[in-house]
């Protein structure tokens, strides 16, 4: 699992995420290798995707996730329902629960992939079926699915 990935799992489950490298920690003659390391550069995305949000009001939304078998995928909602994350551990599909969140208004969801910060895939979807089933994106070993009513 991706450092970032660890983050995600983590913030979107409630919980919290520390980093560090052995290297730094113990100052060894590589430090300064590890402070751009790829953990290192993963952490800068998990930070820069949760400072585009209003990640304070996220609270833990299981239920969002309407699929049987979870595996490690999680759902974090805003307060107010007005956006929402999803973390897919791995490629997969879920059947996710738009109702829970925009309360009749359109959604707009996007996908990034939490081991380059890329974010595509922007998708505008009508609230009139309020569980989809949304598949991951085939590039991405795991990934971020955004939602934002409108």
């Amino acid at each position: 699992m991706a450092r970032a990935a660890a983050g995600v799992l983590s913030y979107l489950s409630g919980g919290f995420h520390t980093y560090g490298h052995n290297d730094v920690w113990r100052k060894t003659d590589d430090w300064e290798n590890a402070l751009v390391s790829k953990g290192a550069q993963q952490m800068k995305i998990l930070r820069d995707f949760f400072a585009s949000l209003a990640w304070w009001k996220l609270v833990p939304k299981p239920e969002m996730i309407r699929t049987v078998f979870m595996a490690g995928h999680v759902a974090a909602c805003s307060e107010d329902g007005d956006f929402a994350a999803i973390y897919y551990a791995h490629r997969s599909t879920l059947s996710v629960d738009f109702g829970l969140m925009a309360k009749g208004r359109r959604v707009v969801t996007e996908w990034m992939d939490p081991q380059t910060g890329e974010r595509f895939g922007r998708t505008v979807h009508a609230n009139a079926e309020p569980v989809r089933r949304i598949t991951s994106p085939a590039q991405c070993d795991d990934a971020i699915l955004l939602l934002q009513a409108e």
